[in-house]
């Protein structure tokens, strides 16, 4: 029935973030973004590529490791806003 094809959402504690890179960064980090769970809100192109996303705060600490070390440092998640958002549809 409709209800069950609509499926569940689950509400999370998430923070907004942004990571500036150079383009020939860019896929390796949507990649890496993608694979940890985040969901990318936007791209933004100029001299360099902005990407927008949100994370779980459960999985916030880990991440913030996990990106110091793969790029070794050289990018940065920005904090932009706290919220509470849907992520995951379960189909009951």
């Amino acid at each position: 029935d409709a209800l069950s094809a609509a499926g569940c959402v689950q509400m999370l504690p998430c923070t907004v973030y942004k990571t500036v890179c150079p383009y020939s960064e860019h896929a390796r980090l949507e990649k890496f973004l993608v694979d940890f769970g985040a969901e990318i809100q936007k791209n933004d192109f100029s001299d360099c590529v902005c990407i927008t996303y949100r994370l779980p705060d459960s999985a916030a600490e880990d991440f913030l490791a996990k990106l110091t070390d793969k790029f070794r440092a050289t990018l940065k998640a920005e904090e932009l806003d706290r919220l509470m958002a849907p992520f995951g549809v379960t189909h009951i």
